[in-house]
């Protein structure tokens, strides 16, 4: 059949070439577009393996619009920002007690604490703020001003006391590398509502101690593991040519 016979449709055209390629392109668009105008909440998450990034609906409707997320490794430790140790203070230069050195050794990991001999209090004042009295360091004069729409969360703990384990708890739940992490979680669970880049995207110049455990997809399909962004030159490895080849593929 001549490509310029009447009946030589758009539907005939994609599947004669590239021997059947551009159907294949077709039934993908067709698709996404008919599984994004599903309103059914499926009781788990259905991935379809062609399409693992379909946008999921979540069991119920949310009320956050976004969330971020900080992992600020090195950043100030929690006694120095808006956790006051009016012990702390008052023991400052004393030798641990053993209470303490017990208490860390009964954890699954305690031998960063072990050589520790003397406790050392900030070095930063504390004020209250707002109706409920935050306490926040002198180093937040102007968050100081806005705790009273912040949540503040006191209680959180780590299994271990040494760095790489303890990033491992905080991503994916396990002081041990292997288990999926949070970006990899909600990339499974709900998806994206944009198919042409990453679900879960990684941005850090120095990462996290114990490496790429942090942000693994472990045991969930390879879909959802996290796209890293360099921090310097090209961001993706391999997105453009070299400069000698750009000429001749332009």
């Amino acid at each position: 059949m001549s490509p310029f016979h009447p009946t030589f449709n758009r539907r005939h055209f994609l599947s004669r070439c590239g021997t059947g390629f551009g159907a294949l392109a077709l039934e993908a668009m067709l698709r996404r577009e008919a599984a994004a105008s599903v309103e059914e909440v499926p009781s788990l998450p259905v991935v379809d393996p062609v399409h693992p990034f379909l946008p999921r609906r979540p069991h119920f409707a949310p009320r956050a619009k976004s969330v971020i997320f900080l992992y600020m490794v090195g950043g100030p430790g929690q006694m120095d920002t808006f956790d006051y140790k009016p012990l702390l203070q008052k023991l400052d230069g004393q030798p641990v007690p053993d209470a303490i050195h017990a208490a860390a050794a009964r954890t699954r990991y305690s031998t960063i604490f072990k050589e520790c001999k003397n406790l050392m209090a900030s070095p930063f004042s504390f004020q209250q703020y707002g109706q409920r009295g935050q306490w926040v360091s002198e180093l937040f004069p102007n968050v100081a001003k806005h705790v009273d729409d912040l949540c503040f969360i006191h209680t959180m703990q780590a299994e271990s006391n040494n760095h790489a384990p303890a990033s491992y708890q905080m991503h994916t739940g396990e002081t041990v590398a292997g288990k999926a992490s949070l970006g990899s979680w909600i990339t499974y669970g709900l998806g994206t509502e944009n198919q042409n880049l990453p679900g879960y995207v990684l941005l850090f110049e120095n990462g996290p101690f114990g490496g790429a455990g942090n942000y693994s997809q472990g045991f969930l399909p390879s879909a959802f593991q996290a796209t890293r962004l360099r921090s310097g030159g090209t961001p993706l490895a391999d997105l453009m040519a070299p400069a000698a080849w750009t000429p001749g593929q332009r």
